[in-house]
């Protein structure tokens, strides 16, 4: 009976440490997606642009040699896609740390409570960037944003339904 109450024990304590360390994982990435927000409209647009001349270098043939002109056009007709890319990302991520640090609730709760908690952090994250120089906060951006915290939530969904297929074939001692 004992050997039972410390595997009960050693199981708890594994489960806490878990909730604790994607805690703070979700913790920092809200703090990354702060950080980033804070950025003042020209410093943000520049980070943009490298992103966006990076991708041209390596999707646009002989983007070396063209003139310079022609390579901040080509970058800047990507800017837009890219910075509404980087936020359905990092939103799609703090989705899934989202589920991860809310793991002590039964599924269903889980993820309307990630989604739900998702979109006020999007929501403040918009706020917040009224107040940052030369940004305004964007409910177009609040959408995306939501959009990437349920994408997040249904990666996690499917993530647990291969483990649970998976699961299922070993038991039946299938490969």
């Amino acid at each position: 009976m004992d050997d039972l109450y410390a595997d009960n024990r050693n199981l708890r304590s594994m489960f806490v440490k878990r909730r604790i360390f994607y805690s703070f994982l979700l913790i920092l990435w809200m703090g990354v997606i702060f950080y980033f927000s804070a950025d003042e409209a020209q410093e943000s647009s520049e980070k943009s642009m490298e992103v966006c001349e990076g991708i041209c270098d390596v999707f646009v043939v002989g983007y070396d040699e063209l003139p310079r002109q022609e390579q901040l056009y080509r970058a800047e007709q990507l800017n837009f896609s890219v910075r509404k890319a980087a936020h359905f990302l990092e939103y799609t991520m703090l989705g899934i740390l989202l589920v991860l640090a809310l793991a002590q609730y039964p599924v269903q709760r889980r993820e309307l409570a990630a989604v739900g908690i998702g979109f006020l952090y999007a929501m403040t994250d918009e706020f917040h960037q009224l107040f940052v120089s030369g940004r305004s906060g964007q409910l177009s951006d609040v959408a995306i944003d939501t959009a990437g915290v349920v994408c997040g939530v249904l990666i996690c969904m499917a993530g647990r339904m291969l483990v649970r297929r998976m699961q299922g074939k070993s038991a039946d001692g299938a490969v």
